[in-house]
């Protein structure tokens, strides 16, 4: 799935390998994972693409 975001577009794999990049460099807790799970999947999907967005933009 192809995500639509302010700038360039995202997908599926880019939003997976940015979390898991941060999961490795510790920067996110496992015990988080479940908390941002819930939170990310009751967001509304234009509203997380943003958030997605501006979040990997920053670690560029």
């Amino acid at each position: 799935m192809d995500l639509q975001g302010p700038g360039k577009e995202i997908t599926e794999g880019d939003v997976a390998d940015y979390m898991l990049k941060r999961i490795e460099s510790g920067d996110l807790a496992l015990e988080d994972i479940p908390v941002r799970l819930a939170r990310y999947g009751l967001m509304e999907s234009r509203v997380f693409i943003a958030e997605m967005s501006e979040r990997m933009a920053m670690q560029a």
